[in-house]
């Protein structure tokens, strides 16, 4: 296994091209020597024109990977794009095997063909694209109706493309009767102009289409049309996916009986879009349950501003309900679990491309040691969870709990006793043994609200008044007695 490396700054096609010191200037330069199972990186973040960037020959060789530089070998992740400048019917013909990661696609005018295509009609097995971006073009985008055991498609975006004339159906997705996996994309701002238009057209019994958006149905092409149908799916799965404002006038999934379609958001702004679902409503065939179906926005950050992450808002919505989905990662490649636990930490995944994380993690702090006061000191970016800040300490009268600040002190570390635990969040600081604090590290409490601390210092200095001044009441009033006892009876003694 050989590695080219191509760099629109640093390149000549003169070079080997296997050192990132004297790569290649044109991805044509190394496809045109690589063999079975050899890598394409490029290094650089430049927009690759002309014809030694796109249109590449045929060449049977199978195996090939086209990616993007990781920072793995620049030392910075890079994000090139290929242009097609308007006129470029696809970028290269794939064989078996080949797996593109990390580019971007724009300005093709594919017709039929795809952006991506395949070589040959038959023999292919499998076919990998990942973190792709497929953007500004016209007609097909993915051709793979020849790829005949596996495509996957993970964590791409597609939008902005539309067809060129009503001539072309323009799908998105074209994989025939053969079986893909697409996850965590997002799809929007796309224009049909014939009604045989479909997102993704994937007749198989193993096909499966999770965690995905889709968004917007672009009107503002010429001669806009509404789709016969948004999907086609056989007996595959349609799950965990949000669609929002792209109507169909029949079905929006035609699916075969088998198909599952199940756990997903979808519908429009009725105020402004009216009915969204066609004549044979949403689904025509396979079984269809726990569906939602909204009647505006389902909590996106900024529909119009194409921002389609979720707010709080998509609670029981979209957020916290995609039950029994196991994907481990989102549309931004981070595990879904841990931005979950940034959320509601319900265990539950989210519809759609992105996993919500509404708080930031709360950076560790430095403790400073006072000798006597101490300072609170909090990161008010972050929101701590009550819930999650519990001790199981507890009696009739007393909570120990946690509070939202960190305490560090040359002397005994306090205790933080919440009382009457019915009647609010009242706090007061009680002294307890170095080392010892209601069940925590012994130097650091978090969680609770700010206002319990304020509390607990108010609650602290007013329990210390009173039992100062009822002491010295009683120990006076005490003294007073005893003296004057004793000097009667030394009087009369």
């Amino acid at each position: 296994m050989a590695r080219y490396f191509v760099s629109k700054l640093t390149g000549n096609d003169s070079n080997a091209g296997t050192s990132i010191d004297a790569p290649k200037l044109t991805i044509n330069g190394a496809w045109s020597i690589v063999d079975e199972d050899d890598l394409i990186v490029i290094i650089d973040s430049e927009t690759y024109l002309g014809s030694s960037n796109y249109e590449l020959s045929s060449r049977i060789i199978e195996g090939v990977v086209v990616e993007a530089d990781d920072g793995t070998y620049s030392g910075t992740a890079q994000t090139p794009i290929i242009d097609g400048e308007g006129s470029a019917t696809y970028f290269l013909r794939f064989d078996e095997d080949y797996t593109f990661r990390r580019l971007t696609f724009q300005n093709f005018a594919t017709a039929d063909n795809g952006i991506l295509t395949h070589r040959t009609a038959s023999g292919l097995t499998t076919l990998t694209i990942t973190d792709c971006i497929f953007r500004n073009s016209t007609g097909q985008i993915l051709d793979l109706d020849q790829v005949d055991t596996l495509t996957t498609i993970e964590r791409c975006q597609f939008y902005n493309n539309s067809a060129p004339s009503t001539v072309y159906t323009s799908s998105q997705v074209n994989s025939g009767t053969n079986r893909i996996i697409i996850k965590n994309c997002l799809f929007y701002n796309l224009g049909p102009r014939n009604i045989g238009f479909n997102i993704i057209d994937s007749r198989n019994d193993n096909t499966s289409i999770t965690h995905c958006t889709f968004a917007k149905r672009d009107a503002s092409v010429a001669n806009p049309q509404i789709p016969t149908r948004l999907f086609r799916i056989g007996r595959g799965d349609f799950k965990f996916n949000i669609l929002y404002e792209f109507e169909a006038s029949a079905e929006t999934i035609a699916a075969a009986t088998g198909a599952d379609i199940q756990y997903n958001v979808l519908g429009n702004d009725s105020s402004v879009s009216g009915s969204w679902s066609g004549s044979a409503g949403p689904f025509n065939g396979g079984t269809a349950a726990n569906n939602q179906f909204v009647t505006s926005d389902p909590g996106f950050v900024s529909y119009t501003a194409n921002d389609y992450r979720l707010t709080a808002v998509a609670r029981s919505i979209a957020v916290d309900s995609a039950s029994g989905s196991t994907e481990t990662v989102d549309i931004t490649n981070q595990n879904r679990l841990t931005l979950d636990k940034l959320a509601y930490d319900s265990g539950i995944l989210d519809m759609g491309c992105y996993e919500t994380s509404f708080w930031s993690v709360e950076t560790p702090e430095s403790l400073p040691q006072i000798g006597s006061d101490f300072t609170i000191n909090r990161n008010l970016n972050a929101k701590t969870q009550w819930n999650r800040a519990l001790d199981t300490a507890t009696d009739s009268n007393h909570t120990v709990e946690q509070v939202p600040f960190s305490v560090a002190m040359n002397g005994p570390i306090p205790s933080i006793i919440r009382t009457n635990p019915n009647s609010g969040f009242s706090y007061k600081l009680e002294t307890g043994t170095r080392g010892q604090s209601s069940g925590r590290s012994p130097n650091k409490m978090t969680g609770g609200t700010p206002e319990g601390g304020r509390r607990g210092r108010q609650e602290t200095s007013r329990t210390g008044r009173q039992e100062t001044s009822r002491t010295g009441r009683e120990e006076t009033s005490r003294t007073g007695r005893e003296e004057t006892s004793r000097t009667g009876r030394t009087g009369r003694e």
